[in-house]
């Protein structure tokens, strides 16, 4: 942590860190207090995703997620005023149709949700829309490898490019969205050999989810990285402390006070005092 007056993270920032390689942190919120908590750190980049939605509203399914719920949580997270760089996902099927429609959801995710740029799962097929956002003056992250809105075509939530063709048409996919424009690529899941191909290649900064660590950049999701998510968690993803076990148990200990008024919860009370409750006993005729 750190008590210095830090200036907002830009995306020249990120390019200038992968020049001298040095590691961007890139880190997955989408609550407003988890947020505040990582506004309190160096993180380079903060972005919401489908994860959010997912343990908020309880979707089961990455395609159900409607595109208010995203805004409200890209709301919720834009409104710490972030010093790194805020990344909104835009949700499924709400820029593939059209270049217009792109550009329309991505300036909604930006004016109304307060994000700094947007992130799309994309492929080659997709270039064509995210050159557009780009072209319209929004920047664009690029999510490629395992997408949760694609899993039913990838078999599954399964680690990625785990064969030369199948690596192949990543790199291909990666290719021509920087062409597109896209000023990073998020690489979830990937091979150790494919990731770090692409950071030794791509001239955009490569940020690694469960994907190696021949990396310009890492990311975990919060949820996933406290235990605190009801979404799949990509193969491999970290964890670094359980808080579910934790939480039950304080809730235990409060059924267990609520049933007994015996507890904490109901000895902290604030008593009336004795004039007043005798005007009440007067005024109630007690």
């Amino acid at each position: 942590m750190n008590n210095r007056v830090r200036k907002k993270v830009t995306i020249k920032d990120l390019f200038k860190m992968k020049a001298q390689k040095r590691r961007i942190v890139a880190l997955g919120v989408y609550d407003y207090p988890t947020a505040m908590i990582a506004d309190k750190l160096d993180v380079e980049i903060l972005f919401t995703g489908p994860s959010g939605p997912m343990s908020l509203f309880g979707h089961r399914f990455v395609r159900s997620i409607r595109p208010s719920e995203m805004l409200v949580v890209t709301r919720a997270v834009s409104r710490v005023e972030p010093r790194a760089l805020l990344v909104a996902s835009l949700p499924y099927m709400t820029y593939e149709m059209s270049n217009e429609r792109a550009i329309e959801t991505a300036a909604l995710f930006v004016t109304e949700g307060g994000a700094d740029c947007v992130k799309c799962d994309a492929n080659r097929h997709l270039a064509e829309r995210i050159q557009a956002i780009v072209r319209s003056g929004i920047p664009v992250m690029a999510h490629i490898g395992l997408q949760a809105s694609r899993q039913v075509e990838q078999s599954g939530y399964r680690v990625q490019g785990r064969t030369a063709e199948h690596a192949m048409s990543i790199v291909q996919d990666a290719q021509a969205l920087v062409k597109a424009g896209v000023f990073a690529i998020l690489v979830e899941a990937a091979t150790q050999e494919l990731t770090s191909y692409l950071t030794n290649n791509m001239p955009v900064p490569i940020i690694g989810l469960s994907s190696g660590d021949d990396i310009d950049g890492g990311c975990i999701v919060s949820g996933d990285a406290v235990g605190y998510s009801v979404s799949p968690k990509p193969p491999k993803a970290a964890r670094f402390v359980d808080v579910k076990p934790k939480i039950q148990k304080a809730l235990l200990e409060y059924e267990k006070d609520a049933r007994s008024g015996e507890g904490p919860s109901f000895k902290n009370f604030t008593r009336l005092p004795e004039d007043e409750w005798l005007d009440i006993h007067r005024e109630l005729q007690l």
